[in-house]
């Protein structure tokens, strides 16, 4: 966790997915007001005062989260300008809001699988159950690599993999990371509708 002032009222925290594991949240559960982000926030706030001495214990500062390509995110801590009416009340709770302009159309845990044939990759398109999904495709040697991030609104977890061992077999030594640095991106973001438009 990189904690920058960059201005004097102003704080640039970068989050790295490391550091959201150790607190076991993702970019997600920053939608939801929920107690292990209200606490996740609250020892940001204490960490950023001790570091930086950025003092915002008289007052109300405003959160905003934006996720990075790398599954972290960077946090802008601000301070409103002195004298307003906020200002005024002592600060009780965290307020935040996450910036979701950026997020893609679906954001779910990524799941990672090798397909040794492109048959097989279109076998799973073609009998997929559960709606359109962020995916990529990469070639990596003979193989071909599918990524995507499944809607937890659509299914579950469990559900994907089930359908997804069908006709692949998960990569657990590959990342998003080393894809894009290693790896031939075929197509990005939308691998499922593509192969259902030309196959």
């Amino acid at each position: 966790m990189k904690i920058e002032r960059i201005a004097l009222n102003k704080l640039k925290v970068t989050v790295t997915h490391e550091d959201l594991l150790l607190h076991g949240l993702s970019f997600e559960a920053f939608t939801a007001d929920s107690p292990r982000v209200q606490d996740f926030f609250w020892n940001l706030i204490q960490r950023a005062e001790h570091e930086t001495d950025f003092e915002i214990e008289e007052g109300r500062v405003i959160i905003e989260a934006m996720p990075l390509k790398n599954n972290g995110l960077v946090i802008f801590l601000t301070k409103p300008e002195t004298g307003s009416f906020h200002e005024q009340s002592k600060l009780r709770r965290v307020r935040y809001r996450v910036k979701s302009a950026r997020l893609p159309r679906v954001r779910g845990p990524v799941l990672i699988y090798r397909f040794e044939n492109f048959d097989d990759l279109c076998a799973l398109v073609k009998n997929w159950k559960y709606g359109d999904v962020r995916s990529s495709l990469f070639a990596l040697g003979k193989d071909y690599i599918l990524t995507l991030s499944h809607d937890t609104t659509v299914c579950t977890k469990r559900a994907a993999e089930a359908q997804l061992l069908e006709f692949g077999c998960p990569a657990h030594n590959l990342t998003e990371p080393y894809l894009e640095e290693h790896a031939k991106k075929i197509c990005d973001g939308d691998a499922f509708d593509a192969i259902r438009r030309h196959f």
